[in-house]
């Protein structure tokens, strides 16, 4: 998801929880927690970062509400990545997202979403660095 300076690896794999509370039939109010982990050879003794991200603050605008629901997230992104090696100055990362996606209703109380993410997180003594999540997720509606 970020590379260069961050030394992240590139493609990670993760998991997380999604939380998600509707505002209207259209905006929905979108909390995530995600760990990503590098797709090759897991050593901590290495320096293989761990990515933890959160998104506090995150909305989805449905242009449609129909069983296809395409859609579009802004939101507000913090990542803080573990086990870094001292060259890393900045284990923490506060950014901007915008997403897009769509969610596929399967039944009354349960969909299918894919939604990718881009970030950008400033840097103020250095580069700034880009981001991007692609989510698979599946969702029960309580």
């Amino acid at each position: 998801i970020l590379g260069g300076t961050t030394q992240l690896s590139s493609p990670t794999l993760g998991g997380g929880l999604n939380l998600m509370v509707k505002l209207s039939d259209n905006w929905w109010y979108v909390f995530k927690g995600l760990v990503s982990f590098p797709t090759e050879e897991f050593s901590i003794a290495n320096n293989t970062v761990i990515a933890f991200q959160t998104i506090p603050f995150g909305w989805r605008y449905f242009l449609s509400t129909d069983y296809f629901r395409p859609f579009i997230s802004p939101s507000l992104a913090f990542n803080y990545f573990a086990n870094t090696s001292q060259a890393v100055k900045h284990n923490v990362a506060l950014g901007l997202g915008l997403g897009f996606g769509l969610e596929f209703i399967i039944e009354r109380d349960a969909s299918i979403t894919a939604e990718n993410i881009f970030y950008r997180f400033p840097v103020f003594q250095g580069d700034d660095a880009n981001g991007n999540t692609f989510s698979l997720l599946v969702n029960w509606y309580f």
